[in-house]
C-alpha cells in the first residue's frame, strides 16, 4: 500500500480495505482486553482487604494473648472478696470489648471490600459498556469502509474490463 493514499490501483485499494478490516478488529479486541482490568482490580482489592484482615487477626491474637496472661496472673493471686470479683469482671468486660471491636473491624473490612468491589465493578462495567460500544462502532465503520473500498475496486475492475472488451 502506498502511504495513506486510497486508490491508485486495485492492489492498493484491496490492501487499504484489508488494513481497515484489521483496524476495526483491533478496536473491537481492545474492548475484550478492557474486561481483564476488572479481574485485576478485583484481585488487587482482595489483596488489600486480605492484608487488612490479616493485620486485624494478628492484632486480635496479640491482645487476646495479653488478656489471657493478665487473667492468669489475676487467677494466681491470693486476692479475695469484692476487689477480686471487680477485677475479674473488668478483665471479662475488657475481653468482651476487645473481641467485639475486632469483630467490628473485620466486618468493616468486609464491608469496605464489598463497597470497593461494587464501585470498581460498576465503574468497569460502565466504561466497558461505553468503550465496547465505541469500539464496536469503529469496527463496524472500518468494516463498512473496507467493504465499500473492495466494492469500489471490484467496480473499477468491471469498468476496466468493460472498456477493454468493448462494453
Amino acid at each position: 500500500m502506498a502511504g495513506a493514499r486510497i486508490g491508485g490501483n486495485i492492489g492498493d485499494m484491496e490492501g487499504a480495505a484489508e488494513v481497515m478490516g484489521d483496524t476495526g478488529t483491533a478496536a473491537s479486541d481492545t474492548g475484550t482486553e478492557a474486561s481483564g482490568v476488572s479481574a485485576q482490580m478485583e484481585a488487587e482489592i482482595n489483596d488489600v482487604t486480605t492484608t487488612l484482615n490479616t493485620h486485624f487477626q494478628a492484632l486480635h491474637q496479640q491482645l487476646s494473648a495479653a488478656l489471657m496472661r493478665n487473667r492468669d496472673r489475676l487467677g494466681s493471686t491470693d486476692w479475695e472478696g469484692q476487689a477480686y470479683q471487680e477485677a475479674l469482671r473488668a478483665e471479662a468486660d475488657l475481653n468482651t470489648q476487645t473481641t467485639s471491636f475486632m469483630d467490628n473491624a473485620q466486618a468493616g473490612v468486609e464491608e469496605f471490600r464489598a463497597a470497593l468491589l461494587n464501585q470498581a465493578q460498576s465503574f468497569v462495567a460502565a466504561i466497558h459498556s461505553d468503550y465496547s460500544t465505541v469500539m464496536n462502532n469503529i469496527n463496524t465503520s472500518y468494516a463498512g469502509f473496507g467493504t465499500a473500498t473492495r466494492t469500489h475496486a471490484d467496480n473499477l475492475v468491471n469498468v476496466d474490463q468493460s472498456f477493454r472488451y468493448g462494453g
